[in-house]
């Protein structure tokens, strides 16, 4: 089941964004994250559309939880 809802939203996620429905993508990758926390790509494509947005402290936040996944040794 989890790995299914991963796939929805971020299939979700990536429409809205081809469609230009910022907000609404914002919201389907941070689904994507409650439920799979590890996914750097998301993290990475989060950050470059709060970016877009203007929403530079959120971008940054989204880019720190790939730098620190990266160092952790978990």
């Amino acid at each position: 089941m989890r790995t299914d809802a991963v796939a929805v939203y971020y299939n979700q996620a990536v429409e809205l964004e081809a469609r230009e429905r910022y907000e609404e993508a914002v919201e389907a990758y941070k689904r994507v994250l409650a439920v799979d926390a590890h996914r750097s790509d998301v993290h990475v494509r989060l950050g470059l559309l709060l970016r877009h947005l203007g929403r530079d402290d959120e971008a940054n936040s989204a880019f720190d939880a790939v730098l620190k996944a990266r160092t952790s040794p978990w």
